[in-house]
């Protein structure tokens, strides 16, 4: 299963790191959307790209601990995602 890594970084520059079949991969200009308990990333054009269970993500916030943090639920992680001032969630 894929893995999230959510990475907020100075400047309000965010990183997104995706782990899925052995392979590595970044992500850019994504949106995100939260379905019955699942987290979706979106495209700029609205096409799901990736879906992801909570469990499966992670955030650090670099520009403070840079400490891993993962949540109990899909509503833990967008509760953090607001309180760091995530665009691609906001917009």
């Amino acid at each position: 299963m894929a893995k999230l890594k959510i990475t907020k970084k100075t400047g309000g520059v965010w990183e997104h790191l995706v782990v899925a079949d052995g392979e590595t991969r970044f992500l850019n200009n994504n949106y995100v959307k939260v379905v019955d308990n699942v987290i979706k990333i979106k495209d700029i054009k609205g096409a799901i790209i990736f879906t992801f269970n909570y469990a499966d993500i992670s955030i650090v916030d670099s520009t403070t601990v840079n400490v891993e943090e993962v949540f109990p639920s899909a509503l833990g992680v967008l509760q953090r995602l607001t309180e760091l001032d995530y665009i691609e969630f906001l917009k």
